[in-house]
């Protein structure tokens, strides 16, 4: 089960679906070596229709002689939790407010549109690569790849990730991903790619290119 806590509106300015965290110290973490946990949660409205906190469950391990280790609330209680850019904004806010708001956001979208565009050239030049520039099974494969680029588009603007844990592994997922498809890339190709390079080289010192 999940715990819930009430908290104030007017004190503290939570929003309904706000994304929260607080730190305790407890057992050992197994993913950052120490004594330190950190505990999500989301502002909710309970039965009453007032604001709650749903918090994660957290599993501790028990210390030698078999009993619970003791739960310590560090710092000041509940913080909010800026997951991504949404830190660098606030950052920026709160020297310049609005500043984050806005550059942030520009910064952002510009760089998703450079990127969606860029990759999604690459994607479908691998798609021509693999299944030819001409013919029905090139044509459907282009079409398919596109058609799922976009969908997928679409999908990562549902915000389903609120939290920085969520934004850590999908990334990790990404990475893990690339580096399944390039490291046996670089391993067969690489050796190939040394002979192109050193003959090249020999043709540059030879003044072949010259001629």
């Amino acid at each position: 089960a999940k715990n819930t806590n009430l908290v104030g509106d007017e004190e503290t300015g939570w929003s309904l679906n706000d994304s929260v965290f607080m730190m305790v110290q407890a057992g050992a973490n197994k993913n950052t070596g120490n004594s330190q946990h950190r505990i999500e949660g989301t502002v909710v409205k309970n039965d009453n229709g007032e604001l709650a906190v749903t918090w994660e469950t957290i599993h501790l391990e028990l210390d030698e002689d078999g009993n619970q280790i003791p739960v310590t609330l560090m710092g000041n209680g509940v913080w909010a939790n800026y997951p991504g850019a949404s830190l660098t904004a606030h950052a920026f806010d709160r020297s310049i407010p609005g500043l984050g708001k806005w550059l942030v956001v520009i910064a952002c979208w510009l760089f998703a549109i450079s990127t969606m565009i860029s990759w999604s050239y690459y994607g479908e030049q691998g798609m021509i690569y693999i299944f030819g520039k001409e013919g029905a099974v090139s044509t459907f494969a282009v079409t398919f790849y596109r058609m799922a680029y976009t969908i997928l588009i679409a999908v990562s603007t549902i915000g389903f990730i609120t939290t920085d844990a969520e934004l850590d592994m999908w990334t990790t997922l990404g990475l893990g991903a690339m580096l399944v498809a390039n490291i046996p890339i670089m391993w067969i190709y690489g050796p190939k790619a040394m002979r192109a390079y050193h003959t090249y080289i020999g043709k540059l010192k030879r003044g072949e290119f010259n001629s």
